[in-house]
């Protein structure tokens, strides 16, 4: 935001309860011989040695046994005969990155091992179209005379959109991750570890599935050149990005993934890869979880929240540069487009708090306009909910209806709390931390009442205090390429496994200067050993008065290793910082 943002926008850099590293517990075993290694795998959990060294093992990459999931065999029989039979056969995707990601990994699987791949239709659905097995879609497959289709990262409970398939006679699998309470829809075969007998692979998106189920494909004869070709082992890298973006938990066979499919990255990128990146000043070379999770993925989900996501698709699958680059200029476009919205949403809603008092006492912001892109609105409900510590839902006011995205705090189930109110709602579903509506516009007010009213949601000490979790503490001699590689050993960071979080204290502060073409961020310069540690601190340049030279601060920061132009050195960035002696 610019310098006349609305005040409350400020609270994005605000200082933050530090919570501080317990002891490792006694009953911990000594996990490596590096101190600080040992404290961040004892605080990640581990307990014995062999488990920490198995976590820490970059070396190799297997996949599980994809026969533990559910109805398998019946999905791998019902494929190979479509392929066999050069039957048509149908992928249907999903908007999002995981969405995109699963329909290519099947795309390219079938391309490469069906007869006539003439004979494969691949659709994603526009978010006009809406969550599911979209009805469009499904009369465009019978029309095409489609015989088998396979819908990934969507469809498990949707019961409606299978029964309309099965009427034209098409044969339905479905690979997905999403909550479930039954073992599918009747006439489908459902392959999830959602299904209450699916006892496996719990915490795996989309992708990460679609690989398991294409990776036990390759040892069918009718797919014995998608094997040749390379298998599975190609398409790691997909199913990184899928997994990475869906924000599935980078552990267990996840981070195996993604850590293979990183190396993919790295080795041979993929031309629509290689041109998103260099549209988005990402280094391939030393691409990582990071990179992906804020520059490539948004990119790739721009396009399901702003346009068509067969736009990312097509980039996915493109064949050379020539072909990607202007797919990735597009989504390039349209992320900027993305993030202009978000923002303006963000200072739509904060002006209107700033305005209003008796916004900033409510438990729970309920906003809506007819302006809005639905598309941008969870980003910026997510977003709020950082900087205001309570839930927030944000509709779209469409004709007689408003179509929104709820995103939570820690301890509220938003989906039990809309499922409290269901009787003013047309539609709702969702989780814990995120959650989807549809209203009458006339009945929003009630709503908002409703929820203000909620005996649960009152009984919340809200608004949450921001916290900000410790995992140890470093000396400014610490602060070096040593240490910093010490730390990547945990990587890849993401959801179950995030980045450490540091405090070097007593910090003298040679230099605090503005950062970024408006001057919105903070870069604090002190000296080190090896000379001048610069440590930017996002959106924090309305901090500098706090700031003086010579003063001693302890800083909250993280700490990774930059390529940089053939310069490898150690990178530090602020999440925070107070006066030395604070508590």
């Amino acid at each position: 935001m610019t310098a006349t943002a609305p005040r409350s926008i400020r609270s994005k850099a605000a200082p933050r309860t530090w919570l501080m590293p317990q002891p490792p517990r006694f009953d911990c075993e000594q996990l490596h011989e590096h101190s600080l290694l040992h404290a961040l795998l004892a605080g990640r959990g581990f307990r014995r040695r062999a488990e920490a060294e198995a976590f820490l093992d970059h070396s190799t990459s297997v996949l599980p046994d994809p026969g533990l999931l559910p109805d398998l065999d019946m999905a791998l029989a019902r494929i190979d005969q479509a392929v066999r039979h050069g039957e048509t056969i149908a992928v249907f995707g999903d908007y999002d990155v995981d969405g995109m990601t699963s329909a290519a990994i099947m795309t390219l699987t079938l391309q490469q091992a069906m007869p006539d791949p003439s004979r494969l239709i691949v659709r994603l659905p526009t978010r006009d179209e809406g969550y599911g097995l979209s009805r469009v879609a499904l009369q465009e497959f019978a029309d095409a005379g489609v015989d088998l289709l396979i819908a990934v990262d969507c469809a498990s409970t949707d019961e409606q959109g299978v029964t309309i398939a099965r009427s034209h006679g098409i044969d339905v699998i479905i690979i997905d991750h999403h909550h479930m309470t039954t073992t599918g829809p009747a006439g489908a075969i459902t392959v999830s570890p959602a299904r209450p007998d699916g006892g496996h692979f719990h915490e795996m998106a989309a992708a990460g599935l679609t690989l398991l189920v294409v990776h036990a494909l390759q040892d069918l004869p009718s797919f014995s050149r998608f094997r040749e070709q390379g298998g599975s082992g190609q398409l790691f890298d997909l199913a990184a990005l899928g997994l990475v973006a869906d924000v599935a938990p980078l552990t267990g066979y996840n981070r195996q993934i993604v850590r293979e499919g990183i190396r993919a990255m790295r080795r041979e990128p993929r031309p629509g890869l290689k041109s998103l990146c260099t549209v988005a000043t990402i280094d391939l070379s030393t691409v990582n979880s990071v990179n992906i999770g804020y520059g490539i993925a948004p990119r790739l989900n721009a396009a399901g929240r702003m346009a068509d996501p067969r736009l990312g698709f097509e980039l996915l699958l493109a064949p050379d540069q020539v072909a990607a680059y202007p797919l990735a200029s597009e989504l390039d476009r349209l992320n900027h487009q993305r993030r202009a919205e978000t923002e303006q949403v963000l200072h739509d809603v904060l002006t209107r708090l700033d305005e209003d008092p008796a916004l900033e006492a409510a438990p729970i912001l309920v906003e809506s306009s007819d302006t809005w892109r639905p598309g941008v609105l969870g980003l910026a409900a997510g977003k709020l909910v950082e900087l205001l510590g309570r839930p927030v839902i944000l509709l779209r006011e469409e004709g007689s209806v408003a179509v929104g995205s709820c995103r939570s705090v820690s301890g509220l189930h938003i989906a039990q709390l809309l499922k409290r109110h269901e009787a003013l709602l047309e539609r709702h579903g969702g989780h814990s931390q995120a959650a989807g509506l549809t209203i009458r516009r006339e009945a929003i007010d009630e709503f908002r009442a409703a929820l203000v009213g909620d005996a649960v949601l009152a009984a919340m000490a809200l608004p949450l205090e921001p916290e900000l979790r410790i995992d140890a503490e470093l000396s400014v001699a610490d602060i070096n390429l040593d240490i910093a590689r010490l730390v990547m050993r945990l990587s890849p960071f993401g959801a179950a496994n995030p980045e450490p979080v540091f405090v070097v204290p007593n910090v003298p502060i040679v230099r605090a200067e503005p950062l970024g073409k408006d001057n919105t961020h903070l870069r604090l310069v002190w000296r080190g050993p090896t000379g001048e540690v610069r440590a930017p601190f996002f959106g924090a340049a309305w901090r500098a008065r706090e700031l003086s030279i010579g003063r001693r601060i302890d800083v909250a920061c993280t700490l990774s290793v930059d390529r940089w132009q053939g310069v490898i050195r150690p990178d530090v960035k602020v999440l925070d910082f107070r006066a030395s002696g604070d508590q």
